[in-house]
């Protein structure tokens, strides 16, 4: 795992005007290497101009498609093996066999949204409140990947993963373009 402290872009890295900073290692209070670039304005525009465009095309995409990137996304969390958990490590002061479940939890929710998608249930699936007070958190009667593709995200807000966030994954498995 090479890091560059660079910016991707529509799957590319992009020079930014931002200004540059370091990770911190908490544990030992060193600066750590590689210097990050922030993005400007001017890219952080061009980023959701590009996920705006890449909407419809990716919305069009078959349930396979979609399950198969997001297997993808959980394999090459997988082979970056240690040196994820090392960095992660370094950079919270966490213990290696929390951060290992983390990865481990980050993996298997992307491969259960693969499956998910691949299952199909959800495309009209309805979630109605029985109007009685419950513990089970309120979800609006949602139609995902139709006229309102990001309602459901839009109310539940983002979830939390530590590697990849949740967000991101529920946008790939709901057609969502990611800001």
């Amino acid at each position: 795992m090479e890091l560059r402290g660079r910016n991707i872009c529509a799957g590319g890295y992009k020079e930014s005007s931002g200004s540059r900073f370091k990770a911190f290692a908490p544990a030992s209070g060193q600066l750590l290497e590689p210097d990050f670039e922030e993005a400007d304005a001017g890219l952080i525009n061009q980023a959701l101009v590009q996920a705006e465009e890449a909407f419809e095309p990716y919305r069009k995409l078959k349930a396979e498609a979609r399950a198969q990137f997001l297997d993808r996304i959980a394999v090459e969390i997988e082979d970056l093996g240690d040196r994820l958990i090392e960095r992660a490590q370094l950079e919270t002061a966490l213990p290696k066999e929390r951060l290992a479940g983390e990865r481990g939890r980050t993996i298997n929710q992307l491969k259960m949204l693969a499956q998910l998608i691949r299952e199909g249930s959800w495309v009209e699936a309805r979630i109605v409140s029985s109007g009685t007070p419950s513990p089970e958190p309120w979800v609006l009667p949602v139609r995902f990947a139709a006229e309102e593709p990001c309602s459901m995200l839009r109310q539940a807000g983002p979830l939390r993963f530590r590697f990849m966030p949740r967000w991101a994954a529920s946008i790939h498995s709901s057609f969502c373009p990611a800001p």
